[in-house]
């Protein structure tokens, strides 16, 4: 006899993901945020009376908040949605102050009539009656409207993130021209109580009529934004009618105000017409040369960006992106592209096509301004947010130089690396105070950085004078561990967390800008490689971050710590395809078009991006700078920023050259070196009997002591010490 089974019950199951139920609730939050608020429009209408019904019976004449506090709400589980006001403590500030509202509204009302007035829809509705008649039973009426004021106030205080004190300043300001509307308080106080009540019912009129006699309710809400984040207002400029959006001021002190840099001062930006050529016929010149080698493409999109346009092709399953990349000399041949060469970028990222870039006939000038006033920009809070440039598509591209945390600048002369390091500082000078971004910037052509000398910002000096660079970042590094001892002690973990606590911001961010590199790492190679690692490893927390730039991006400069350590590079038009691997770990950068054309890759991509940098012309330079000294705030220059021990060519305390640092061999090579006449790593080799690691650390030293000159290539280097004098003579004071 067979065993019967059970039978299996048939369930069905919803796999939902939550950000999927968060997305519904919201657009259900958004829906009837809608139709309440198309409620109190029309009114006569039977499901809208219905809700107007609640509404007012619930909140009485304060319910008119109720559909804001639904919309916003909704669109705090909506991440794409960016809207200044959709942060939770307005929403909080809100329903408090809806209660707080109608609880204020009933207070005064006969205790008689309370209950028919709030049933009946007017007044603070039910929820006012009953917080209203509690407060009145428990603490009396004098008692009950301090407590339901000072509520109002805390809900103005929360939805516009204001100080009480700012607050009384704002009434201080208007009070003189400014009326409290209160005749219609007292007149609709006077219709509650002089109405009969007959068993509850108001005879003045039916709840429908209740309704419908306000008219449609009109509320003004004025949006104040926070002082934490960029900000516009409206100014007036003397001399002209129309008014103009710029950044707001920040509190510096109590009798400091920081103006922020006009938009005005950037040069408005030209009407420019891109000319990519014949994007139809060349994209079918790509596709007939493609097919000629046995690769078949289609065409997918076109994307003409302000320097190139980038051809997007769909390749089929058995076509291999190794081959399609190895085309861009046969491509540009056919192209007869005007630079020589381009660029094919297989597979563009998160997607499964090819890019080919092909430079444009006519390149188009970015404007700086379109890129600061742009919308990416705008919705980008940090201080230290930054614009690198325009896509390939014409996007406006932004960063976070906190997320960076560091960035590695290499390019040629003239391919637009110094105008880069221009563009860095106006994003920053555009949106933060001297309060909360300070700059240390080193110099050495002495042309570039140094007009911005005396701004408010500035640590120090603008540094050129290559012997104090090595100085910034032994600062920068004993600074770095200060903070790291204020976070011990409150108990945070970085600089954000720290300034909340502290309610302003008393740590500003600290940015140092090199202009060339490659100058500082010849004055101590050892000392600045170490701080810049520690620097590179450390600082993110601590808001200290690096901006190093330089023309040729060598192994000896870019060494492998500092190259580990420091993950966002930025790459113009190099020289090699070496220099491009070294920057970038790939080659392409010797590819680019000069001129602002740029390879961007960040720790979160994981190919370069290709971008335009934004031209800012000398004349824009000169006015931001003089906006700036105009403040009339000094800087604050630290003097132990430059003064960090050693003397800048590696003879100090902790540089290569000092007494701590030298290799036992020290002496015995000067000595070998200055008998021999010449300088090199195989010469120390066979004298000394050691490894060319040990020979080339020696030769080093010996070179930062002045012992030898710096290398020629292959050839033996030069001593600078006569062989006459006794070698031992000056080692003490060499040291």
């Amino acid at each position: 006899m067979s065993k019967r089974g059970r039978k299996r019950k048939l369930r069905v199951n919803f796999n939902i993901q939550r950000e999927t139920l968060l997305s519904m609730l919201s657009l259900v939050l958004l829906l009837l945020a809608f139709i309440s608020l198309v409620s109190f429009i029309a009114p006569n209408y039977s499901i809208n009376s219905k809700l107007q019904y609640v509404l007012r019976t619930g909140f009485g004449y304060a319910s008119i908040i109720v559909p804001l506090i639904l919309g916003l709400f909704g669109t705090l589980f909506i991440e794409q949605i960016t809207l200044k006001i959709k942060e939770g403590r307005v929403v909080l500030g809100l329903s408090v102050l809806l209660l707080s509202l109608s609880s204020l509204i009933h207070l005064f009302v006969k205790d008689t009539t309370a209950a028919a007035i709030a049933f009946a829809g007017k007044g603070g509705g039910v929820i006012g009656f009953y917080i209203s008649s509690f407060l009145k039973s428990t603490i009396s009426v004098y008692g009950a409207f301090p407590l339901l004021f000072i509520a109002l106030i805390i809900s103005i205080l929360l939805i516009f993130d204001i100080t009480f004190g700012k607050l009384l300043s704002f009434f201080k300001v208007k009070l003189p021209s400014f009326s409290m509307p209160l005749k219609f308080g007292k007149k609709a106080i006077d219709d509650f109580d002089n109405a009969d009540v007959v068993d509850g019912i108001l005879e003045k009129g039916s709840y429908a009529e209740s309704v419908i006699d306000p008219g449609p309710v009109e509320t003004t809400i004025e949006i104040v934004p926070t002082m934490a984040e960029p900000q516009e207002v409206k100014q007036v400029f003397t001399g002209k009618a129309e008014s103009v959006v710029q950044p707001a001021a920040h509190a510096l002190g109590v009798d400091k105000i920081w103006s922020s840099p006009p938009y005005e001062l950037l040069t408005e930006p030209l009407n420019e017409n891109i000319d990519g050529g014949n994007t139809k016929e060349r994209a079918k010149i790509i596709k007939d040369k493609l097919r000629t080698f046995g690769i078949n493409v289609d065409v997918k999109s076109i994307n003409t960006g302000p320097s190139v346009t980038q051809y997007v092709l769909e390749t089929g399953n058995e076509v291999r992106m190794a081959k399609v990349a190895s085309m861009h000399n046969d491509l540009a041949a056919a192209l007869a592209s005007s630079s020589g060469s381009v660029r094919i970028e297989a597979p563009i990222p998160g997607t499964p096509y090819v890019g080919v870039e092909v430079p444009n006939n006519k390149r188009a000038t970015v404007n700086f301004k379109t890129l600061i006033t742009s919308g990416p920009m705008k919705s980008l809070k940090s201080k230290l947010g930054i614009v690198l440039g325009k896509d390939v598509a014409g996007q406006v591209y932004t960063y976070d130089i906190a997320k960076m945390p560091h960035l590695l600048v290499a390019g040629a002369t003239g391919s637009g690396k110094s105008i880069f390091i221009h563009n860095i500082l106006f994003s920053i000078l555009f949106r933060a105070s001297p309060q909360e971004v300070k700059f240390i910037l080193i110099d050495p052509k002495r042309v570039e950085l140094a007009q911005y000398h005396d701004i408010p910002h500035l640590l120090t000096p603008v540094v050129t004078d290559m012997e104090k660079a090595p100085s910034v970042f032994k600062w920068a590094v004993s600074e770095m561990d200060n903070r790291y001892r204020k976070f011990e002690q409150e108990r945070v973990t970085n600089i954000d967390a720290y300034n909340e606590k502290a309610g302003f911001q008393s740590m500003p961010y600290i940015v140092i800008i090199v202009d060339e590199f490659a100058d500082i790492m010849i004055q101590d190679p050892s000392g600045v490689e170490k701080s810049v690692v520690r620097i590179a490893q450390l600082a993110r927390a601590t808001g200290i971050h690096l901006i190093l730039a330089l023309q040729r991006p060598t192994t000896n400069v870019i060494t492998g710590l500092i190259k580990a350590n420091i993950p966002s590079r930025v790459a113009f038009n190099v020289t090699s395809n070496m220099d491009s691997r070294v920057i970038i770990d790939q080659p392409g950068a010797e590819k680019l078009l000069g001129r602002g054309d740029m390879l961007f890759s960040s720790p979160e991509s994981a190919k370069p991006i290709r971008l335009q940098g934004a031209w800012v012309s000398p004349g824009e330079i000169k006015s931001v700078v003089d906006h700036l000294k105009k403040q009339g705030i000094a800087p604050e220059y630290k003097e132990e920023v430059l003064s960090m021990g050693g003397n800048g060519n590696g003879k100090g305390s902790s540089g290569v050259g000092g007494d701590s640092d030298l290799d036992p061999l020290f002496e015995e090579a000067k000595a070998i070196t200055i008998a021999a006449g010449r300088g090199s790593a195989s010469l120390l080799q066979t004298r000394l009997a050691i490894g060319y690691a040990k020979a080339a650390r020696i030769l080093t030293q010996l070179e930062a002591h002045g012992v030898v000159g710096p290398a020629q290539g292959s050839k033996p280097r030069d001593v600078l010490i006569n062989s006459t004098s006794d070698p031992f003579d000056n080692v003490s004071s060499l040291r």
